[in-house]
């Protein structure tokens, strides 16, 4: 049986159980199989306490009406048969089961128990009392949040549970919180964490083979896995590093997960419990970003029409991340750099100054030092947000980790698209081994999503179905029978060989290419038109 207290009083499942309801705004517990919910997190928080579910679960909620027979009865069902549903849903291990409830918002579930299976075989009218899984819930997925939140507010005018007017309505479908993948992920990593601290907790009722059952791919750290010695360096160095108030630098390639390590500082650090705000200054204008970060009072320029609160004030006592800082503006660079040493700031068209108690995080795809050196970035900005220096290793630096990397895209991008687990056939394995990766983990996850699709229902993928840039051809130019050629010829030989190959591995991306071969994008687009090299670009 499982001794209920010890779960949800133990303060490390209460801590990742804050965390995700103070960051995401979702409902975290423990469900058993009678449907009884058990919160995680903070003391006396009610698991299903946000205004819609209070509506939703004042009553049972007719879902449909079977309109084939005059007398048939409508179909209703209520938040407890929802919570049975999840507990029969959850599947063994670490993998979860993206579901919802029967007023439509989505959940995520996980098992505590290794053999779901036999739990449900033994008594099938009788639901087995010592089964119980976790539930994260009570949000949408940003993709499909207008088609769902429109289902929601049409089954709440159904069943007379909407507020009295449009506008109180709006304001409660407002706080849903809307999460796209990349948060998903951050949840379902921290997930994996609470799962695995579950099950030690059970299992060390029944000896250490209960809690020896738990097996994760390499280590899971708050949504990064990974075994190779670079990966678990910095998985040490965050735990170290993020006790601490100082600045942080993150620096890596695109693809390479700088914001999952920004947000497990943050979760390892004492803000976890305050906000976690992301900012990519290159995703907004630069006429825009001081509004952004230091928000505007109203009449500060065209289109302010009230007064606006900033990032820096969203993220007080909290985490405050600029991603792509390197693309700031020299001018805002001054602003930014006056608020890392003073703590304060000025809105946009304000007059009086404001403080507020932020930890900042920066990172950057680019050599800051080089900009520094070209007068494009400030050097005593430099030396202030480079207090300490993270750096996230790209894929082809640990290329031990491409195979755990590879099953776990391939467990979970079977389930999100309804296909058997599939796995790799050896020289499909071999071949992901031996490519290069300029694009890191994403271009690995995008490419393992590609393989589920395209293999259908075959469980075992070939490397017949990787892509071209990945397994290219067997006419592909060599670098090497340089015999009988001078010098000039050979260099011009090997040149067209070295930009053939890495354009096809980038995809044809002229700026990765220039980057990854150290040369600039003028100089790669005159050579690749010098040797006619668009003439191999496939279709």
């Amino acid at each position: 049986m499982i001794d209920w207290n010890r779960l949800i009083s133990d303060p490390v499942l209460q801590s990742l159980g804050a965390l995700l309801r103070e960051q995401f705004g979702v409902w975290v517990g423990v469900v058993d199989a009678f449907g009884k919910t058990y919160p995680a997190g903070d003391a006396g928080v009610e698991p299903f306490n946000r205004p819609v579910c209070v509506r939703f679960c004042s009553k049972a909620v007719t879902l449909e009406r079977r309109a084939t027979s005059g007398d048939a009865e409508p179909k209703t069902s209520t938040c407890a048969r929802s919570n049975r549903r999840w507990n029969e849903q959850a599947t063994p291990g670490l993998d979860d089961v993206a579901t919802h409830c029967h007023a439509g918002l989505s959940a995520m579930v996980i098992a505590f128990d290794e053999d779901a299976g036999a739990a449900r075989s033994t008594h099938q009218n009788t639901p087995p009392a010592g089964r119980a899984c976790l539930y994260i819930s009570g949000y949408v997925h940003t993709e499909h949040a207008y088609e769902r939140l429109g289902n929601i507010r049409a089954l709440l005018k159904a069943n007379q549970l909407a507020p009295e007017t449009e506008a109180a309505t709006d304001a409660m479908m407002d706080t849903i919180p809307r999460l796209d993948r990349r948060e998903r992920e951050f949840m379902r990593g921290v997930a994996g964490q609470f799962v695995a601290r579950a099950r030690r907790l059970l299992g060390e009722d029944e000896g250490d083979g209960a809690a020896a059952k738990i097996r994760v791919p390499g280590t899971n750290y708050y949504g990064m896995i990974g075994s190779s010695r670079p990966v678990l360096h910095l998985f040490d160095t965050i735990s170290m590093v993020a006790h601490s108030n100082s600045t942080i630098l993150i620096q890596g390639e695109n693809g390479t997960g700088k914001e999952l390590i920004a947000r497990a500082l943050h979760a390892e650090s004492p803000r976890r419990d305050r906000p976690f705000v992301a900012l990519n200054c290159a995703a907004v204008a630069s006429d825009l970003i001081a509004s952004e970060l230091f928000g505007h009072k109203r009449g500060a320029f065209s289109g302010a029409h009230r007064d606006r609160d900033g990032l820096v004030e969203e993220a007080n006592g909290g985490t405050l991340f600029l991603d792509e800082i390197g693309d700031m503006e020299l001018h805002l660079q001054v602003k930014l750099l006056r608020f890392l040493q003073e703590g304060t700031f000025i809105p946009v068209g304000g007059s009086q100054e404001r403080k507020v108690n932020v930890r900042v995080l920066c990172a950057t795809n680019q050599d800051l030092e080089a900009l520094v050196r070209e007068g494009k970035f400030r050097k005593d900005l430099f030396f202030r947000v480079n207090v300490i220096n993270l750096v996230s290793p790209p894929l082809r630096a640990r290329k031990g980790d491409i195979e755990v990397l590879a099953n776990h895209f391939l467990s979970s991008a079977s389930k999100r698209h309804h296909r058997p687990q599939k796995s790799l056939s050896a020289a499909a394995m071999q071949q992901l081994r031996a490519h290069a990766w300029p694009g890191n983990v994403r271009e690995l996850e995008n490419e393992i999503e590609r393989l589920v699709i395209l293999s259908g229902e075959d469980e075992v993928i070939g490397a017949q179905l990787l892509s071209e840039r990945i397994s290219p051809t067997e006419d592909d130019e060599e670098f090497g029978d340089f015999d009988g050629m001078q010098m000039p010829d050979a260099v011009e030989r090997l040149e067209r060989a070295m930009m053939l190959k890495t354009l096809r591995e980038t995809g044809w991306n002229k700026s990765e290419t220039a980057r990854i071969l150290g040369v600039s994008r003028r100089n790669l687009i005159r050579k690749v038109a010098r040797f006619k090299l668009e003439g191999d670009l496939e279709d």
